[in-house]
């Protein structure tokens, strides 16, 4: 018969009444994982709690040391010693499950004329997406023993859809990567998908990843493609196949409701949404990161550097992880800052004089009035802007516009869209003619 001794239980528990979810930890004198957490749920029945679910339950010597809150002083007489630092799940100290440190944002690489060697990496970031710190004492329990912890992988997830010709040259790159759609999907969306790559920083793929050149072509992406933001980074000890699969599950996720959507979890603008939800452990957004095999991701914004870390000693619920609408809204928010930042940077190239009559709130306001007319394809939200902008600083009517062009309404909005901008063109130039 196996000998008693003290085992640790990280736990989720639940009052009689529903109304109450506590987080705690938990020392227990027991001679077997079974036992453990009988011995457990029978000390809790008495205070008034039933467990939810148990996490990590395991000898006291297996668990690392400094997570090992509750007393270890429990023996035959006192079976069950609580953690004292119970977290009372919406309290007004939330736990937060990522911690997330920001820093100035990085200059990119230059051409690099005349430099040999040449570097694949800005000197600010080379530390953060290729160094390699000491495993941590949770790495040590969860990758196994001293010696058996693998060295830190830099992992992207890149959107081929966020710059031309990038799914080829992923697939060029002599580099590990995938699809994180499969099958007909896979295919179909070639162009459309993100992808894992596993990168190596002496390949010419890593320096491209890093490389602005301003006077080059924006779309020439087989010379640069920093501009463009085509994803993240994640460092992790885990294997390609590992991530792969980890990250492949969250590529769409079901609503409360069962309906299914695609989860962009790789935006670089989820981090505002990550800072904003990092202590909820419910947020899809916050459990894509919040595991074991994450070491960090490092998401590069135009005005920002963002490093997140996973809290892995604040424990999550188990379970399914759903969108809630309150993960919709984010996401739409997000996409929506996104495109009128977007709106914003063309017409200061392309039409900086319509700037005069539109601000932000402005912008805002006429891509919800896009999107209630059905103007929600990019483009046909676009022209429907800018045709707005022209109309208004001429003084003409833009439903009157829409009827001339489109009486019956049988063109889609993308097509009605672009013919409201070139009449409004010819219009203004046979005036100036």
């Amino acid at each position: 018969m196996a000998h008693c001794q003290s085992w640790i239980a990280a736990c989720l528990l639940v009052g009689r009444d529903d109304a109450q979810e506590v987080s705690c930890q938990a020392a227990i004198w027991a001679n077997n994982h079974d036992t453990a957490i009988r011995r457990l749920a029978e000390h809790l029945e008495k205070q008034g709690y039933r467990i939810l679910w148990v996490d990590e339950c395991q000898p006291a010597e297996h668990y690392p040391t400094e997570h090992a809150r509750p007393l270890l002083s429990v023996s035959a007489g006192t079976p069950v010693v609580l953690s004292l630092e119970l977290e009372e799940v919406n309290s007004s100290r939330a736990a937060e499950f990522l911690t997330i440190r920001t820093t100035s944002a990085t200059l990119p690489l230059d051409a690099q004329l005349g430099k040999w060697p040449r570097k694949s990496v800005p000197d600010a970031l080379t530390e953060d997406l290729f160094g390699q710190p000491a495993p941590s004492q949770l790495e040590h329990t969860h990758y196994g023993q001293a010696g058996d912890v693998a060295a830190l992988k830099t992992y992207a997830i890149l959107d081929a859809a966020k710059a031309s010709g990038l799914a080829d040259l992923i697939e060029t790159s002599q580099l590990p990567n995938r699809s994180l759609f499969k099958g007909e999907a896979a295919k179909e969306y070639r162009d459309a998908a993100p992808y894992l790559v596993e990168l190596d920083i002496t390949k010419d793929f890593t320096r491209l990843l890093f490389t602005h050149l301003p006077d080059q072509p924006d779309d020439l992406s087989s010379l640069h493609l920093w501009h463009r933001k085509v994803g993240l980074f994640v460092r992790s000890r885990a294997s390609f196949d590992t991530v792969w699969s980890h990250c492949r599950k969250f590529t769409k996720l079901q609503n409360t409701s069962g309906k299914w959507y695609y989860f962009r979890f790789w935006e670089p603008g989820n981090a505002t949404i990550l800072e904003h939800h990092k202590t909820d452990s419910a947020s899809p957004f916050v459990a894509v990161w919040h595991d074991p095999i994450v070491h960090s991701v490092i998401i590069l914004r135009e005005d920002e550097n963002v490093f997140i870390r996973p809290v892995l000693d604040r424990h999550r619920k188990k379970g399914p992880v759903r969108l809630r609408s309150v993960d919709l809204e984010a996401a739409g928010d997000m996409r929506r800052a996104g495109f009128i930042k977007k709106v914003t940077r063309a017409l200061e190239k392309d039409h900086p004089s319509l700037l005069r009559f539109a601000d932000k709130t402005r912008i805002a306001d006429l891509y919800q009035q896009g999107r209630s007319q059905n103007y929600s394809v990019e483009l046909a939200s676009y022209n429907f802007i800018r045709a707005n902008l022209l109309a208004q600083s001429k003084g003409v009517s833009f439903p009157d516009l829409e009827r001339q062009v489109d009486p019956y309404l049988e063109l889609s909005p993308l097509v009605r869209s672009k013919q409201i901008w070139n009449h409004l063109k010819d219009n203004l130039r046979s005036q100036t003619t």
